[in-house]
């Protein structure tokens, strides 16, 4: 008997589990718009999922969709007249807001206030009589699968989908001329889209962040196309820019990461910073008198400027003679290179050149650049020296933050460059290891100079007539020893004094070695093929 009873009880909880999840349908006839609250019992409101609605609404009877119904996962408004609606009742807060006629109302179906989306909702069938969808309106409605805009309307206001992550299809009418900003910003879910050939511009971080989206049509009527459009959409494998684009934003395609090449038109005469900061190759066409390519790369016309290096180049890459400045960010995220030769013609070092350049095991600076921009070699984790010129005047904030590899820079200037109005230069970098090398006779200045001064070991090099080189030998006396690191396994050295008298001749194995001479003299140093003057 007992097991009878507990078999009925499963079967009746299995049936009731069962009605529950069963789909609850109504349509409800509003003659008047701002009576829905009055409509439904409240049995329906906590049951109904499937609600049709005719007749007039506004932004109260919206509201009252989006708090009032639990289970709300499909609605049907395409007959729906919206009805304009000033007051605290409606979609957005509690202030008083005016909801125009023929809008679906600001924050329909998100609750600023929660920072939260109907998240049932799973499909809707916009009013057919709308000529515009207001800002939020579906924001972080995650359950969302699809949706139809209405061939009345013309714009589409911003967030409107945002972190609609199951969303999967979108057809946009022939009758929208723009697309706003971050409209389907997080939609994980789409796969690829066709924008009309209405649409005149791409709006801010519209598709940012799109990781399903794998194609995009744009059409020959886009002028425009705004920072962060594209961002992050690392499923996406081509682009068609077309030739009536005549601007490109600001890491409008950063972090496409299965991009293979980008071909920018001779139309384009704008390009942002990190606009193109992807795996694509870069192909510039010969007709454009703004920009060129070369090797994939990004230059502006003359070939002077460096622009934009793709994050797929890796190995070495020497920078063209030609180049006389490295724009901003232009080596950002290129992981895989591990030697970049800047040549003598460089005068400038954008901001974040060379940010998050972490397969960089050294850098040397040319004597002509006179600025390091902030940012510049930031989390460059696998940089292991730098050389700073003498020519240098200025350094950016967090120039050299988190190169936590660094164990030698090389300061050649006399006097140490003033950064104490640059915030974090050498963040993270091990002060305690990394040892910095400085000119003979000015250790004292650097001792006293801000964030300079944080370092533990510095040494004076004993050279001083050129720029010290990474790659070369140092050089640098203590109390009448003149000590010798960074050399070759084995080597061969010899030291002249000023009569061209040899004061030593040795080999020198594991790199490093010491002489003892005396004080205040100069001396010539050979090792190797190489010669250095040193003064004791």
């Amino acid at each position: 008997m007992k097991k009878i009873t507990l078999v009925l009880a499963v079967i009746l909880l299995s049936m009731f589990s069962i009605q529950m999840k069963a789909q609850v349908s109504i349509t409800v006839n509003i003659h008047t718009s701002g009576i829905f609250a009055k409509t439904l019992t409240h049995a329906e409101l906590a049951t109904v999922t499937n609600l049709t609605i005719t007749g007039t609404i506004d932004a109260r009877d919206v509201k009252y969709m989006r708090d009032a119904m639990p289970v709300l996962a499909s609605i049907d408004l395409s007959t729906v007249t919206m009805a304009a609606y000033t007051g605290t009742e409606g979609t957005s807060g509690t202030t008083s807001t005016v909801y125009p006629a023929n809008e679906f109302p600001q924050y329909a179906f998100f609750d600023e206030n929660k920072n939260a989306g109907k998240i049932k909702l799973s499909t809707v069938k916009l009013p057919v009589s709308i000529t515009s969808i207001g800002y939020s309106s579906f924001r972080s409605c995650t359950g969302l699968t699809s949706i139809t805009i209405p061939e009345s309307v013309t714009s589409i206001g911003n967030f409107i989908f945002f972190n609609c992550s199951s969303l999967t299809s979108v057809t946009i009418s022939a009758s929208v001329t723009a697309i706003g900003y971050s409209v389907f910003a997080y939609c994980s879910g789409l796969t690829s889209i066709t924008i009309p050939a209405s649409v005149t511009s791409i709006g801010n971080c519209t598709f940012s962040d799109c990781t399903g989206l794998t194609s995009v049509t744009i059409p020959a009527s886009v002028t425009s196309i705004g920072f962060n459009a594209f961002y992050g959409c690392r499923s996406l494998s081509s682009i068609k820019i077309p030739s009536s684009v005549t601007s490109i934003g600001s890491d409008a395609f950063k972090d496409c990461s299965s991009l293979t090449t980008v071909t920018i038109p001779a139309s384009v005469n704008s390009i942002g910073d990190r606009a193109l900061s992807s795996n694509g190759l870069i192909i510039v066409e010969e007709a454009n008198s703004i920009y060129s390519s070369a090797d994939g790369l990004l230059f502006n016309k003359a070939k002077t400027v460096l622009i934009q290096c793709p994050i797929s180049k890796t190995g070495s890459y020497t920078i063209p003679a030609l180049v006389t400045s490295i724009g901003n960010y232009a080596f950002e995220s290129c992981s895989g290179l591990t030697l970049i030769t800047i040549p003598a013609s460089v005068t400038s070092i954008g901001v974040g050149t060379f940010l998050d350049c972490k397969g960089l095991t050294s850098v040397i600076i040319p004597a002509s650049v006179t600025s390091i921009g902030e940012d510049a070699f930031e989390s460059c984790s696998g940089l292991t020296s730098v050389t700073i010129p003498a020519s240098v005047t200025s350094i950016g904030s967090y120039a050299f933050s988190d190169c936590s590899g660094l164990t030698s820079i090389y300061a050649n200037a006399v006097t140490p460059v003033d950064i104490s109005s640059m915030p974090s230069v050498f963040y993270n970098v091990d002060k305690t290891i990394c040892k910095l090398y400085v000119p003979k006779g000015s250790k004292a200045a650097y001792q006293v100079a801000v964030q300079w001064k944080d370092f533990i070991s510095i040494v004076e090099m004993a050279t001083g007539v050129n720029d010290h080189l990474a790659n070369e030998p140092i050089l640098y006396s203590q109390n009448g020893v003149l000590f010798i690191e960074n050399a070759e396994a084995i080597s061969s050295v010899k030291v002249y004094d000023i009569t061209g008298r040899i004061r030593y001749s040795g080999i020198m194995v594991n790199s490093t070695g010491s002489v003892k001479l005396n004080k205040g003299s100069i001396y010539l140093v050979q090792i190797n093929a190489k010669c250095y003057k040193v003064i004791l």
